[in-house]
């Protein structure tokens, strides 16, 4: 009786130090994964001249752009809908964008995956969102 005891309590010791260890490496996980999370508002005049001077991959390699604009110019092709914003930046976003030229949008776009182009930067797999229904 007195062998068994001691069984039951090495086994909860040992459940408990594996769910504290647990716990610390869930919370050390999220920390690391949230404390590199970066989210800045830029305007397109910045990110063109950030691509010009070749301080764009630099600046916002590991950070996601939040860009207001104005919409100059909306296509749509291959399923695909290109918003160009004023000076030297389009977003090439999945088609079904309600975005009409001449209106103030808002584009979410990971740095990362921006590249340069002859007009300025190309902001692959962006989100295209029009703002108060405009």
């Amino acid at each position: 009786m007195h062998r068994r005891i001691w069984i039951t309590l090495g086994i909860v010791g040992l459940v408990a130090v594996v769910a504290a260890a647990a716990a610390i490496l869930f919370w050390l996980g999220t920390r690391s994964a949230l404390g590199g999370l970066h989210v800045v508002d830029v305007t397109p005049a910045q990110l063109s001249t950030a691509m010009g001077a070749d301080e764009f991959y630099s600046a916002y390699n590991e950070t996601t752009l939040v860009v207001h604009g104005t919409a100059v110019e909306v296509s749509v092709s291959g399923g695909m809908t290109t918003v160009t914003l004023s000076p030297g930046v389009k977003c090439a976003a999945n088609a079904g964008s309600a975005v009409k030229s001449g209106k103030a949008v808002v584009v979410v776009a990971e740095g990362v995956n921006a590249e340069r182009e002859n007009y300025g930067v190309l902001l692959a797999g962006c989100e295209v969102m029009s703002p108060g229904g405009s």
